[in-house]
């Protein structure tokens, strides 16, 4: 239920010491996002009722918390190949199909039969 999701929320909101500036924002089309975001502030003005000093101090910055309900768009994952390939591209890159991985990053030594390696550079195949 949607409680559960507060509480897992709030939990990791509080235990990252966000909830001293934490400004809550969500799509009012959406009952969920709504019933979401009450959850939470629900949870947060019995916390700061009960005067529990916040596990670190208030960023320079309010902390916004953004609640979007997957339902209201649902071409945008549809457009995003999520591979291992574009994972791959998105963290290190890939040009002409090889990818040089930084020295500091460890590799597995099994290596995939797709792909070839020379020092800290991947040759990926065709598969």
């Amino acid at each position: 239920s949607l409680r559960h999701f507060a509480n897992g929320l709030f939990e990791l909101l509080e235990s990252l010491g966000l909830l001293s500036a934490l400004s809550i924002r969500y799509d009012g089309h959406s009952t969920m996002a709504k019933e979401l975001a009450q959850g939470v502030q629900r949870l947060q003005l019995a916390r700061s009722e009960k005067n529990v000093c916040p596990t670190r101090p208030a960023a320079d910055a309010p902390s916004i918390l953004l609640i979007v309900d997957r339902r209201a768009d649902l071409v945008t994952p549809l457009l995003t190949p999520w591979n291992y390939q574009s994972l791959l591209h998105e963290l290190f890159t890939i040009h002409n199909g090889r990818i040089k991985i930084p020295m500091d990053v460890s590799v597995p030594t099994s290596q995939s039969p797709s792909a070839s390696a020379s020092g800290n550079e991947y040759v990926l195949g065709d598969d």
